[in-house]
């Protein structure tokens, strides 16, 4: 088992010897792959080639005469350490048909890839891939793929940079003596696990320090390092309730479907039912306890300031249900003409996700999918404009989600873009704001990957499209932890939730370096991020270092992706042991 410490380089288990948090369904480092995941894994002592242990893989077709779909796992690794370098892949395959890939993600990115076909003499069949890490290269990305029906293993895999064995990759540079001395000059302890006791309403400590960070911004990104961590939502919904209360924030923004929190909405604003009722639409990772006690102290909030109320709404648009039938029911009622020609237009898509959450189309049919969704928006606009809507509020509702259903298709044409929900996401808050009084003042809740001004990937994150929508008037807070466990799904896929330990922060990470001066007494730091950048003491902050990024599902490293947290993040929240987010009572 690898030992649990902070450590300077990532171990890369190539031999697939140790095991992954999930267990022995696959190895540690290994991950599957979000397109290509419709297949089982293990590790496999049945078939090895050196060791204890290969790494089995094996597609799992509907039935015999069905094609079975693409299953791939996938390990990612961090390139700055290696750019300039020669790297080769040394990869052993055997059992039925096999791809692998060598990739680098970056701009513009090189790949390498070899299939090897099922034969009857050799059991182990081997290939060289090889790779030049170019100065943009922010990844390196290993690829063992199952191609035909049958298992496939892998086994004594090796790396090489310019002709010399890897093992394990820096993750990054400690930061000196005069580093860490800036760090604490710009940090300050907060109680954030606090709020004020009903008895005497003073906040506790560090909270006024984020209100003078926060300043007169509109817009303040509450971000996450994982989707599944208790002390991370208890934090956003203190924050939210110290903005509410003493800056005059009056809108909660959730990364969740965004006709889906209207429900909840309705129930802040004290419509009938139960919390519970009203989350049933939430992502997963949102339908948790923490969740439910924000929504019910917003609720009782409401029913105390009737003056002054706070809404709960959404700005995501990855499921189009509910907005199609929402639109269809809109024009049932206001040009039923119309609405018979825009659910025809829509069937298609809307059949498919009647079968399968997040259907992948075929060839072509993504394509279909956007030049439809389009032409029902055109013919929405259309019918508004020759026949008003009796009702403004609906009309405007009524087109935001024709919107929704054509960001959605852009999607699910273009799977491989992360660029487009971000973009997607930005312009929702946007619209959203523009339906309250100038100045209203919004938290949002997200991601750090979402909400950083770079983004940790390819593309350009949400947070960058709100900067540029913003500008001054935004600030953005990432939230992190140096250990503990968290709660999250055994894969893409595999949505059994489990809960998983956080592996320990790296040398070279923000966290470990915030570890590292925690005083004694505290359990939570709030760095300045802006006032450390302009520190000329400090240089560390300004070159690309791993942060932890994990979505909602386990992963065994979660340090892949390095970032310029100075052009990520306004502050930086850090709590140093945490643990996984709570079902529902």
């Amino acid at each position: 088992m690898l030992a649990l410490h902070s450590m300077a380089q990532q171990p890369l288990n190539l031999d697939m010897e140790m095991p992954g948090v999930t267990g022995t369904d696959r190895p540690w480092g290994w991950e599957g792959h979000w397109m290509w995941n419709a297949g089982t894994s293990t590790m496999d002592s049945t078939k090895v080639m050196q060791g204890k242990y290969s790494f089995r893989l094996e597609q799992t077709p509907a039935d015999s005469s069905t094609v079975p779909p693409p299953h791939a796992m996938m390990m990612r690794l961090p390139a700055a350490s290696l750019q300039g370098k020669r790297i080769e892949l040394t990869v052993h395959a055997a059992g039925t048909d096999a791809c692998v890939f060598l990739n680098t993600w970056g701009e513009p990115g090189q790949a390498d890839s070899v299939v090897f076909r099922k034969e009857t003499g050799e059991p182990w069949r081997s290939a060289k891939l090889s790779v030049l890490i170019g100065p943009n290269d922010y990844q390196l990305v290993i690829i063992v793929q199952a191609l035909g029906t049958g298992p496939v293993w892998f086994d004594a895999l090796v790396l090489t940079a310019d002709g010399k064995p890897l093992t394990a990759l820096p993750c990054g540079t400690a930061p000196s003596a005069a580093d860490l001395d800036a760090l604490r000059t710009h940090s300050s302890a907060i109680d954030v696990m606090k709020v004020p006791a009903p008895t005497d309403g003073k906040w506790p400590l560090g909270y006024t320090d984020l209100g003078r960070m926060v300043g007169d911004a509109q817009v303040v990104s509450l971000g996450e390092s994982t989707h599944g961590t208790h002390e991370f939502f208890v934090a956003k919904h203190n924050l939210f309730r110290y903005l509410a209360e003493e800056k005059n924030f009056s809108v909660f923004a959730m990364e969740a479907n965004q006709l889906t929190t209207e429900r909840i909405n309705a129930y802040v604003h004290g419509a009938d039912g139960t919390a519970e009722q009203t989350m049933g639409g939430l992502f997963g990772v949102w339908y948790k306890q923490e969740v439910k006690d924000l929504i019910e102290w917003m609720r009782g909030y409401n029913a105390q300031n009737p003056q002054r109320p706070l809404a709960f709404v959404g700005f995501d648009m990855q499921d189009p249900q509910l907005p199609m039938d929402s639109l269809v029911a809109f024009l049932r009622k206001h040009d039923p003409t119309t609405a018979d020609q825009v659910q025809a237009l829509l069937a298609g898509q809307r059949e498919a996700w009647r079968k399968q959450d997040y259907p992948q189309p075929a060839d072509g049919q993504g394509a279909m999918w956007l030049a439809n969704a389009k032409q029902a928006e055109e013919l929405l606009i259309n019918s508004l404009r020759d026949r008003p809507a009796r009702n403004a509020i609906e009309g405007l509702w009524a087109e935001q989600n024709a919107r929704v259903v054509t960001q959605c298709a852009m999607q699910a044409n273009n799977p491989w873009n992360p660029s487009i929900r971000d973009s997607c996401m930005a312009a929702n808050i946007a619209w959203t704001l523009k339906r309250y009084p100038e100045g209203t003042r919004m938290a949002v809740w997200a991601h750090d990957g979402h909400i950083g001004r770079v983004g940790f990937a390819s593309g350009t994150s949400m947070g960058a499209h709100m900067a540029r929508l913003f500008g001054e008037r935004l600030f953005v807070l990432g939230i992190g932890t140096y250990d503990g466990s968290y709660r999250a799904t055994r894969g893409f896929t595999d949505h059994r939730p489990m809960d998983a330990r956080c592996f320990p922060a790296p040398v070279g990470s923000l966290e470990e370096a915030m570890h590292r001066i925690l005083p004694a007494t505290s359990e939570a730091l709030l760095l300045d991020v802006r006032a450390l950048a302009k520190d000329p003491e400090s240089t560390w902050i300004h070159s690309p270092r791993p942060v932890r990024s994990i979505g909602y599902s386990a992963f065994d490293f979660g340090f892949e992706q390095p970032t310029v947290l100075a052009d990520q993040f306004d502050a930086v929240l850090m709590i140093d042991h945490t643990t996984p987010s709570q079902k529902l009572n």
